[in-house]
């Protein structure tokens, strides 16, 4: 029969993946949707790179610092981790992405105008989206 101590470490650690998601999604999301109100061309792609990279780097020997439903989809596939794994880093990064963007609205006091520019469409979305997506699952595979 376990413990009481032993029982409050074991759910710690299946919580400590998910928070992990959690926090580092959350913490990605809100810098890209400050980000996206200062328009600065310099410095926001290079905020949001050290944002995903600390995040993925502070969260790596927690729950591998995914941060991306893709990431967490393609280590289900290869086996890396387990499907109920992969879909409470999915929830929780789902969560995560929600939460911060709540949080940014509720900073800049009205809605964030996130979407394509100019004369881009759906479909070149799309397209950018998948591609994108297959590099960094394909990177994420071959690094972590």
């Amino acid at each position: 029969m376990a413990t009481l101590r032993e029982r409050a470490i074991n759910a710690a650690e299946t919580i400590a993946p998910l928070f992990g998601e959690f926090m580092g999604t959350f913490m990605v999301t809100a810098t890209y949707g400050c980000n996206a109100q200062t328009g600065s061309i310099t410095w926001m792609p290079t905020s949001i790179a050290f944002a995903v990279m600390v995040c993925m780097l502070a969260l790596a020997h927690v729950s591998g610092g995914h941060l991306n439903p893709v990431i967490s989809l393609g280590f289900g596939l290869v086996r890396k981790i387990s499907w109920l794994q992969v879909f409470g880093y999915c929830l929780a990064q789902l969560c995560g992405g929600l939460a911060g963007g709540g949080v940014v609205n509720v900073l800049v006091s009205g809605s964030v105008d996130i979407g394509p520019k100019h004369n881009y469409g759906m479909l070149d979305i799309l397209i950018v989206e998948v591609l994108f997506s297959t590099v960094v699952g394909f990177v994420a595979l071959s690094c972590m």
